[in-house]
């Protein structure tokens, strides 16, 4: 079985007329929630075979701290493509994995990843799709278990959220 574990950033600075949208750092509270989801996801056993991760400045430091006390050997690819992008584009770069990946993650940014969360969750409604419907915040975890068997044959409503896990959730 497959799992796509959808991760938004963690919460960033504002922007300044310095810097524009995709140089935000992470807030201080960006970088405790990275962290801790880190550490949540090397507990729980769910670390991914690849990760597809954003360019966007606040993006890339979320998968520095998520990653900093796992183990090597995971692929990550940094893509530009990701940055604000649409659900649509998320399943193109989906199928365009290559190679052994039963788990893979994607840290990007939203709306594209809540929206794509619901979509391959379409036909389900429990406790936590609704909460994911309600609201995808920063450094929240969306891990779906897909029924396709592979990464090219992903279509809407073929997952089930295994988990919606916010940081609050971890304190």
């Amino acid at each position: 079985m497959l799992n796509l574990a959808l991760l938004r950033h963690a919460d960033a600075r504002m922007a300044g007329p310095s810097r524009g949208d995709a140089d935000r750092p992470l807030s201080p509270r960006g970088i405790r929630d990275a962290t801790a989801m880190g550490g949540y996801l090397r507990r729980e056993a769910l670390l991914p075979d690849v990760v597809l991760c954003s360019t966007a400045r606040r993006a890339a430091a979320t998968w520095d701290l998520l990653s900093a006390d796992w183990p090597g050997g995971i692929r990550v690819a940094f893509d530009s493509k990701l940055y604000l992008t649409t659900p649509a584009m998320l399943l193109r770069r989906l199928a365009a994995i290559s190679g052994a990946a039963d788990r893979v993650m994607i840290i990007g940014h939203n709306p594209g990843l809540q929206q794509l969360a619901v979509s391959l969750t379409l036909g389900r409604l429990d406790a936590g799709t609704a909460r994911l419907r309600a609201q995808f915040p920063t450094a929240a975890l969306a891990m779906i278990d897909l029924g396709a068997g592979s990464w090219q044959k992903m279509e809407p409503n073929s997952g089930r959220l295994a988990r919606f896990v916010v940081p609050g959730d971890l304190a």
